[in-house]
């Protein structure tokens, strides 16, 4: 059976003969699953899932996660247990190695009471810049995976707020000479 009308030329009555024998190949349920999903397969589930960040470089396991992570996080966009799934899912957070991620949302503004450093980043006078949050982690990052996760800050959270500060408490290296510094590491907030 066709749908093709009478004045179909024959060219696409053909096409329709070519795809109509294409609708019957099996799809594999397990497609959908990230856990069962062919490992080539997942760029393409990442996508069909609207994952907003993804690199092919990251182990399986993590694009598995992330897969895995994605509809949920999308349901919670917005929220901070989406910021949290989202750098858990890339492994900036992991129980595990004991990496956590504060955030902190409202950058309180600077008060003239000796507690800050008055270096100009801060403005004085109002209480609280309330759309904008604060990121820290327990751990050491590269300069690649401070770019990544901030733009995946960046498209997870609301449009209205504003990534003021992204830092961490640890460096990954000590100042003793044995250390090239080729750019990948950074010290303090980026």
């Amino acid at each position: 059976m066709t749908l093709l009308p009478p004045s179909a030329s024959t060219l696409e009555r053909r096409l329709a003969e070519t795809l109509a024998d294409a609708q019957a190949l099996a799809v594999p349920a397990n497609l959908w699953d990230p856990w069962a999903c062919p490992a080539v397969a997942l760029p393409a589930l990442a996508w069909a899932l609207r994952v907003d960040e993804w690199d092919d470089a990251w182990p399986e396991p993590v694009r598995r996660q992330v897969c895995a992570d994605a509809i949920e996080t999308h349901r919670r966009r917005g929220t901070r247990a989406s910021l949290q799934r989202a750098l858990r899912a890339v492994g900036l957070v992991n129980d595990a190695f004991g990496w956590t991620a504060e955030i902190v949302e409202g950058v309180a503004a600077l008060r003239y009471d000796a507690t800050a450093n008055y270096d100009g980043t801060r403005d004085h006078g109002s209480d609280v810049n309330w759309a904008a949050y604060t990121v820290t982690l327990n751990r050491p990052v590269t300069v690649e995976q401070a770019a990544s996760a901030r733009r995946l800050l960046e498209a997870t959270a609301p449009a209205r707020c504003e990534l003021y500060e992204f830092n961490y408490e640890a460096t990954a290296y000590l100042y003793g000479g044995q250390t090239t510094y080729d750019g990948s590491i950074t010290h303090g907030a980026v």
